[in-house]
């Protein structure tokens, strides 16, 4: 298991300029974290992103809020021949 990813992070929604933050939500993994808040990023608007507003995670010991869906690649056994 790679570092960080037995832990819960939350993610935080930051303005740098006034440093007012709300958090978002926690998950379970520190790339699945990461990933969030770079999709979150993504999708500021350019007046958002203008005004200083921006994502990042930090680990924390709430319990998880948002449930990621695991996409497990399919096994070549997996489909049964009839």
């Amino acid at each position: 298991m790679r570092q960080g990813e037995g832990y819960n992070y939350e993610i935080v929604k930051i303005n740098r300029r006034t440093h007012s933050c709300t958090v978002l939500g926690v998950v379970h993994g520190e790339s699945s974290a990461q990933g969030y808040a770079n999709s979150y990023t993504a999708a500021l608007s350019p007046e958002e992103r203008e005004g200083g507003w921006s994502h990042f995670i930090q680990r924390t010991t709430r319990s998880v809020t948002i449930h990621s869906r695991r996409s497990a690649p399919l096994k070549p056994d997996s489909f049964r021949k009839r």
